[in-house]
């Protein structure tokens, strides 16, 4: 076949355009530790600089301030908040958001490490982690005091010691698989797989198979049947499958639509790699435990990116026939998932408590008595134990979940009418209400609870902004 000056010198400027993103792509994979931490750092500082410059409170999330409330006292039954016990003595209540930073910083460095142990494809683990860091549920749990985000580093943490030569090491990784245990049931579960699949794999002695084992299952059971630790910690939001699972519905945490698609074709074509079947068994496992508790989405994404990552390599792994289609494809993603993150970003510090929310609330701790019950939305209920030291009427983590609360709770929020509202206050000697702004975003101001506030029964005590205290008479 015969070429023209014109096609040589068009062929010779495309060679060049592949070189040059070879190049940077090449330099980038060199370089993939120092450029995913500044990336890390870059995303995380966006929304801690927001609430900085807004005067809010660094930490994030109603999840950070139950562990911070239940992390005051420590007596048998929650002794493993020891340290974050001691860390709230020792630091400024604001240098506490150093401690999931570190996590998140720690946790990406162990992974490229690990990564690098177990020989795993670079294109794969670099297209994990870029999914994984710009994923809003990771952006989330690394901004607050998650246990998931613990229990993150610790199995990693875990299997980096596995990994290691030194025998003395393989053995101290059973250390730190059973703290990660005192997180939930499911979580345990979760690592158990995990576990049994590296063992198979890797063909390890067995005495340190069966050992390792045998403490992280006995440990899980005695944690549910003795220390009654829940199945999954959580929820701290009210249950929503698809907004919490895809990130731009409005869910707090989540991953964005188009690493969901790219899992479904990953699904599809892993299916062909035998050597990855297990991922399936943690899908089935950690779509379950979703189904049950939307909180446990921080592990199922993990599961839903790497076969979204598969799903990537499988679509680019050849040149299309229609190489232009192939370099839009490219770019509608990339254009996709940063705009998902930068809107993500952009509302996130939206998830409280403001700097009007911690005002009031501390209001309520000085001027109210302790034996004062707090009626407000269930996922303020976090902020109100903590910076009022009150006891709301309803949380998500009521261990008898009591209906008769939830059904109440909604009642008292929704109806219109005086004639239920007000025996209902008076029968469950609810005299203190807390409006959150959340509540005036939520509930039209026409009808419900919003509306009764104008009765003369009601009378506004204290506010700042949309943050308000009303007493029923």
């Amino acid at each position: 076949m015969n070429t023209t000056p014109e096609n040589n010198n068009k062929n010779n400027k495309t060679f060049q355009k592949m070189d040059l993103l070879s190049k940077y792509y090449d330099h980038l994979l060199t370089h993939k530790n120092w450029c995913f931490s500044l990336i890390l750092l870059i995303v995380l500082g966006m929304p801690l600089l927001s609430n900085y410059w807004q005067n809010s409170p660094l930490i994030m999330g109603p999840e950070s301030y139950y562990h911070l409330y239940h992390a005051q006292e420590i007596s048998w039954d929650n002794f493993y908040y020891w340290p974050l016990n001691l860390l709230q003595k020792a630091l400024p209540e604001s240098t506490l958001i150093l401690i999931p930073l570190i996590l998140a910083v720690a946790s990406v460095l162990i992974m490229l490490q690990l990564a690098k142990r177990i020989d795993l494809p670079e294109k794969l683990t670099f297209f994990f982690m870029a999914l994984l860091i710009s994923s809003p549920i990771f952006i989330f749990t690394s901004i607050t005091l998650s246990a998931h985000s613990l229990f993150f580093f610790l199995v990693l943490s875990g299997f980096l010691l596995l990994t290691s030569r030194l025998k003395v090491f393989r053995y101290l990784s059973i250390i730190l698989f059973a703290l990660a245990t005192f997180i939930d049931t499911f979580s345990s579960i979760f690592m158990l797989v995990l576990q049994a699949t590296y063992f198979y794999y890797s063909h390890k002695e067995k005495v340190l198979t069966t050992i390792c084992l045998m403490v992280t299952f006995s440990l899980t059971l005695f944690n549910y049947l003795v220390l009654q630790l829940p199945l999954q910690l959580g929820p701290f939001y009210p249950q929503r499958l698809l907004p919490e699972l895809v990130s731009d519905l409005g869910g707090v945490g989540g991953i964005p639509l188009f690493t969901l698609l790219l899992a479904v074709i990953g699904v599809f074509m892993m299916w062909k790699e035998k050597k990855y079947h297990w991922t399936y068994l943690l899908l089935l496992v950690g779509i379950g435990a979703y189904i049950q508790n939307t909180h446990f989405i921080f592990l199922l994404a993990l599961v839903i990116i790497f076969f979204a990552t598969m799903g990537i390599i499988y679509l680019f792994k050849n040149q299309w026939s229609i190489e232009t289609l192939q370099q839009f494809t490219a770019l509608i993603l990339i254009l996709g998932l940063l705009f998902s993150t930068l809107t993500y970003l952009g509302r996130i510090t939206n998830t409280g408590p403001s700097a009007d929310e911690a005002k009031v609330l501390t209001w309520l701790k000085e001027n109210v008595p302790e034996d004062q019950t707090i009626f407000s939305l269930p996922e303020s209920s976090y902020y109100i134990e903590y910076f009022s030291n009150k006891r709301p009427l309803f949380e998500y983590q009521d261990s008898e979940r009591e209906k008769d609360k939830v059904n109440l709770t909604q009642t008292l929020l929704t109806s219109t009418y005086a004639s239920i509202t007000f025996p209902l206050l008076e029968k469950n000697n609810l005299s203190m209400i807390y409006i959150a702004p959340k509540i005036k975003q939520t509930y039209p101001n026409d009808k419900g609870l919003l509306f009764l506030l104008k009765n003369e029964r009601f009378k506004l005590v204290y506010s700042s902004e949309e943050a308000e205290v009303w007493v029923f008479k």
